[in-house]
């Protein structure tokens, strides 16, 4: 690993505890990732992805997807997709099930979805 500054520069970082995140101005940060994002794991009931807030709060944490076109929305767009998918009997992964929200009416003011 290389340090320049406060950044890490390296092709892949290793962590073997607990990473924090945080801005201690604001005590909020941003972690972004571009490309796609695997979490694995050989353990029974592994990974786990936990989105935990442990404030005295009215709201609990929010998982989002979002769509910006840099356009128009239109009908019919979807945001996102929740997919299910394992090994079926030749031991091919096939997906079993998906959830996924579509819009329904993108008209300014008359915005409505659809899950599917």
């Amino acid at each position: 690993m290389k340090w320049i500054g406060q950044q890490i520069y390296d092709q892949v970082s290793r962590f073997k505890n607990d990473i924090f995140f945080e801005n201690p101005v604001s005590l909020s940060s941003t972690l972004t990732v571009s490309g796609t994002t695997t979490f694995n794991s050989t353990a029974i009931g592994r990974p786990s992805v936990n989105i935990e807030n442990t404030g005295n709060n009215t709201s609990g944490g929010t998982f989002k997807f979002t769509l910006d076109k840099g356009a128009i929305g239109a009908d019919n767009d979807i945001p996102g997709i929740i997919e299910w998918a394992g090994d079926n009997d030749a031991q091919q992964q096939s997906a079993f099930g998906q959830l996924f929200v579509s819009v329904a009416d993108a008209t300014d003011g008359q915005e409505a979805g659809a899950m599917h």
